[in-house]
């Protein structure tokens, strides 16, 4: 049953409104009447209104200043005015308010009963969604797990596009200018656990204590389930923050500080062994990978049936971790030799060291392509580079060690090449218009970030690469339309434009005229500049 508040000055009108409307067909539960602004808001302190019909003028506050009061304070309410004003800037201010309708008086009742109607619906449709909303929220913790948990188990599609769609539809945090920082959490006896706890009440009393511990300002919070008894959580420092953003070894320090708290409080609490690993902070790309050298390390703990414990593999090898930048330029600089002698000189036949630090490598690599602008997707996606871990052999990780140096050198030799970018990209274009020309396609063609290629374009032509696109199809409409006789549809096809409705309406927008119109002027002006012999045999 809803409730519904009648608001106007002349207590006729209302009466009037009271009388005539069937408010049982409506499943109108009450009726509220008041006869100025204050009596509404008293009325709205005491009750849920879920309609208001409301007058515009009335003394001691407009029906404008009360629908502006009711959008911050009852923002489900459902709003029609019902006025004699028929003044425009009163109903661009209702619209302005989101008032449902903007009636004028003298209305029939039976239409006034059908807008009510509507309106209720309307106001049904909203609680509706918001219900939903309310199951959304409560549920978003699965389905953030899910998310990460399928992103690090390889099992949904690791295409950029795919998981910033995925991720903005689940109302996920995923950047591309970010890195997550990974720990590993392994509850060595969970089935002696479960035994005596509901899985369930386990896992939901392990996720508190995490989103409680480490619930820090400015930073994103997941928790991952990767296994029965594992958990992997990702947090996030802030990288809109500079000012309050932590070095890395700080929030690491904090973090190791927070851990440990919680191994002791899981272990009082319900005697529980763990193993947890801390990773390195990367761009979520690489999540997947350092899960694996996570795992990798807690099954060694596992297998050394040690207590809880707290690793870092940043503590690694760090003697190798003052070669990495060394590394990095050998890789930009294509030379392959020198990566070989040094893998021959530091790892010999270590190969579970030099399968460790080819990881750390790849890492090091990506972010030196994020800082130069450059796309990593493409590159890393090169069959050439996988990591087949159960087959490694000396020889080859000195293969794929070439092979990141070549790939390197592949995809980006154009971008330094003698045409600038954007000249490459105005090109692409001109080739191309009846392709799919979108930013992040072009972006990842000249293995750029969409944002830096925009802002590049923008800067070096002074159009916004939308803006060039449309301009460069149009030149082709328009040249087809001169020297062809081609049919329209053909015409918007071969110049990129995605139908024919769409293509007139930006022709005419451009030029003043429909394509057709375009085709007619253009015949007619070369008929009028023939010569007069020429018509007239025509």
């Amino acid at each position: 049953m809803f409730h519904v508040l009648i608001v106007d000055d002349e207590i006729f009108s209302v009466e009037a409104v009271l009388c005539a409307i069937d408010w049982k067909a409506l499943h109108v539960d009450e009726v509220f009447s008041a006869y100025n602004m204050k009596m509404a808001k008293n009325i709205f302190a005491e009750h849920q209104i879920d309609v208001m019909l409301c007058d515009i003028e009335m003394p001691r506050g407009s029906g404008i200043d009360l629908a502006a009061w009711v959008k911050e304070h009852s923002p489900k309410t459902v709003n029609i005015f019902l006025t004699c004003h028929s003044d425009f800037q009163y109903a661009k201010e209702a619209v302005s308010l989101g008032a449902f309708e903007y009636l004028l008086k003298p209305i029939e009742y039976p239409k006034l009963q059908e807008y009510l109607a509507h309106a209720l619906e309307e106001y049904q449709k909203r609680m509706d969604l918001n219900s939903y909303k309310d199951k959304w929220f409560f549920h978003h913790e699965i389905v953030q797990d899910k998310f990460w948990s399928d992103l690090l188990l390889r099992k949904s599609d690791h295409s950029p596009d795919f998981l910033f769609h995925d991720a903005k539809k689940k109302d996920i945090f995923l950047s591309d200018q970010a890195e997550y920082l990974p720990v590993l959490v392994c509850i060595q006896n969970y089935q002696e656990l479960s035994d005596s706890w509901y899985g369930n009440d386990l896992d939901f009393a392990f996720r508190n204590i995490i989103y409680e511990l480490l619930d820090l300002e400015e930073c994103y919070t997941a928790v991952a389930a990767t296994s029965l008894n594992e958990r992997m959580v990702l947090l996030s420092p802030s990288v809109n923050d500079a000012e309050n953003a932590r070095s890395a070894s700080d929030f690491l320090s904090l973090i190791k500080a927070q851990l440990i708290t919680f191994s002791k409080a899981f272990q009082q609490y319900f005697h529980a062994k763990l193993s947890i690993v801390i990773g390195k902070q990367v761009p979520y790309l690489l999540l997947p990978q350092e899960y694996d050298r996570l795992h990798e390390k807690v099954c060694c703990s596992e297998k050394e049936e040690s207590a809880a414990q707290i690793h870092s593999l940043l503590d690694s090898y760090p003697d190798l971790l003052s070669k990495l930048n060394e590394w990095v330029d050998f890789v930009f600089s294509n030379r392959p030799n020198l990566l070989i002698a040094e893998f021959d000189r530091l790892f010999g036949e270590d190969l579970k060291g030099a399968i460790q630090f080819y990881d750390t490598l790849v890492q090091a690599v990506f972010i030196e392509l994020l800082k130069k602008n450059i796309s990593a997707y493409t590159i890393f996606s090169d069959e050439r580079l996988r990591l087949q871990k159960d087959r490694a052999t000396p020889e080859s990780m000195k293969m794929l060690l070439c092979n990141l140096c070549l790939a390197i050198f592949e995809k980006t030799q154009k971008i330094f090449s003698n045409d600038t970018v954007v000249e490459q990209v105005k090109s692409y274009i001109t080739r191309n218009l009846s392709d799919d020309l979108s930013r992040e396609r072009l972006a990842r063609q000249f293995f750029l970030n969409p944002d830096y290629l925009s802002r590049l374009f923008k800067k070096e032509t002074g159009y916004s690469l939308q803006a060039y696109i449309v301009e460069e199809r149009i030149k082709k409409a328009k040249f087809l339309l001169e020297t062809t006789e081609l049919s329209i549809s053909e015409i918007h096809e071969q110049s990129g434009f995605a139908n024919s409705s769409y293509f007139s309406k930006i022709f005419k927008r451009e030029t003043g005229l429909t394509p057709q119109e375009y085709r007619q002027h253009i015949q007619t002006t070369q008929l009028a500049t023939k010569p007069r012999s020429w018509r007239q045999r025509t």
